[in-house]
């Protein structure tokens, strides 16, 4: 579902999209929705050192970044 990299501590887009699909309903979710699902179980799916990105979008426009990171420590 991640990219895979050599090194850890890179941070990079989900691919396939489905992911967003899986975890939020959508390709596009809002703030509120990100918000709502802030424990959604795709931390358990990320492996240590390595983080995600994804686009929040405000009426069907992009608006944000979501960052999340899954620290070594």
């Amino acid at each position: 579902m991640y990219p895979r990299f050599k090194n850890r501590g890179i941070i990079a887009p989900p691919r396939p999209l489905f992911f967003l699909i899986r975890y939020y309903g959508t390709t596009k979710p809002t703030r509120d929705v990100v918000e709502a699902y802030r424990e959604v179980d795709f931390w358990e799916d990320l492996e240590r050192g390595y983080g995600v990105y994804f686009i929040v979008y405000t009426d069907e426009k992009p608006t944000e970044i979501y960052f999340g990171f899954y620290s070594n420590d």
